[in-house]
């Protein structure tokens, strides 16, 4: 999803830039160019942290609450609107981690 607004050059500097096998000279090198080239796009800063370069803004936090139960009567929904009294499976049916 980050790289579908960078072009395929940006993507090859980006990954080039981080990886961890680079040489520090390759690095900056790589760096640099990848900037000059979202510069010259007029790709702004908050654009790049928020905005649709690096698509952000559209991110959805998704927490153990909105997992959905796969069985009985509340199947399909979030567990957070299952009633906390709702037999749950009881952890003696799971065998012993040896």
């Amino acid at each position: 999803m980050i790289m579908e607004k960078l072009n395929e050059k940006e993507g090859k500097l980006l990954r080039l830039a981080l990886c961890p096998g680079a040489q520090p000279g390759e690095v900056s090198a790589a760096a640099e160019k990848f900037f000059t080239s979202l510069r010259r796009r007029g790709v702004t800063a908050e654009e790049l942290i928020r905005g649709p370069v690096l698509g952000l803004s559209k991110a959805k936090r998704v927490g153990p609450g909105d997992l959905r139960f796969p069985f009985g009567r509340y199947r399909g929904q979030r567990i957070r609107d299952v009633p906390v009294d709702y037999p749950y499976p009881r952890h003696s049916r799971i065998p012993a981690h040896k």
